[in-house]
Parts: structure tokens; sequence; C-alpha cells
């Protein structure tokens, strides 16, 4: 069995195995980021990175952080661009990049300050632009890359467990489950 890593894609084939491991959580990443599950009774889930320590039950927000502008592509699976924030390495991985309409998913990036050239590591190889072009594109973190609680990001779910930062788990998105306060609709 092939698990998908884009987002919107399910796992829906052996719902007993995923469901037993739902509850679990590690230093270890089990799964792609992003990766959703779905079970019959209409409960959605995703695997993510935890970005802080999150209480059972916490509303929990995504990573937010977007970029448009100039991109340029300097090799077949590499692009750079200018950070307009400070990025941590591999702060994007799993996230995703648009050049020409064609959206990639990056396999990780090195880090610098403001007005730094980043450079973003890509799975595939880029095909909608040619190596030296420099072309007005977008780039995403994928949201659950770094899941919190803190912030104004947009709410994306609620978390399973009690988790450390700097764990990998599953977070509810869809569906009836423990709200932090009793059971009711999520999503």
């Amino acid at each position: 069995m092939a698990i998908t890593s884009r987002i919107g894609n399910y796992l829906e084939r052996y719902p007993v195995m995923l469901q037993d491991k739902i509850s679990e959580f590690g230093v270890t990443r089990k799964y792609d980021i992003g990766v959703l599950y779905k079970i019959a009774d209409g409960r959605e889930y995703a695997y993510g990175k935890f970005g802080g320590a999150i209480t059972a039950g916490d509303g929990i927000v995504g990573n937010p952080w977007a970029f448009a502008g100039a991109i340029t592509v300097t090799e077949p699976k590499t692009a750079t661009f200018v950070a307009t924030v400070a990025l941590g390495v591999d702060t994007l991985q799993w996230g995703y990049i648009e050049l020409n309409k064609v959206v990639y998913k990056i396999s990780g990036n090195t880090g610098g300050d403001v007005g730094a050239t980043i450079t973003v590591k890509l799975f595939d190889e880029i095909y909608s632009a040619k190596i030296g072009d420099v072309v007005t594109g977008n780039i995403a973190a994928n949201p659950y890359s770094f899941i919190t609680t803190a912030g104004e990001n947009p709410k994306i779910g609620v978390a399973l467990n009690t988790v450390t930062a700097d764990t990998y788990g599953w977070v509810q998105i869809k569906g009836i489950g423990y709200n932090g306060t009793g059971i009711g609709e999520i999503g």
C-alpha cells in the first residue's frame, strides 16, 4: 500500500489498521505531514507536527505562512526567493510552491533572516518553467507542519492528546468528537 502525502487524498482502505493508531503520537514521524484519514462515520483526521505543547481537546491552528512574489528556478528540483520574514531550515517542508499555475510539493528549504535568499527543494522536477526563469509564484506552508494553539490563524481542528512540541500525531479536523468541554461537531 502506498500512502499518499497529498492533502485532500484520504486513507480509507484499511480503517481498522489506522483507527487503532489515531491516538498515537511521538517524536518519530510515521506518515507524511498533511495526510488525511477518514472513517465511515464522517470523522476526519490529519497527521501533523506539533509546534508547541497542546492539551487534549484544545482547538488548534495550523501554519499560516505564505509568500507571493518573484521565484527563480535554479535547478530542475530547486527554486529560490527572497525571504520577507525569517524562516528556519525546513519550515516549508511538506508545503507547496506554485510556478506558472503548476503546484509542486516542497521537500525542504534553507533558513535565513529577512532579505536572505531561501533555497527550496522539491520532490518533483519543475516542468512549468526553465532553469534561470524568474516567475511570479506562490509558496504556502503545509497547515499541519506546525500545529499550535496560539495565534490568530484559522482553526483547523482539535488535539486528540496532550502533546509536547516537536512531536507528531493525528488531529481531528471534522465530525463528532471531544472539543475540550464535551462532545460536539468539529470542523
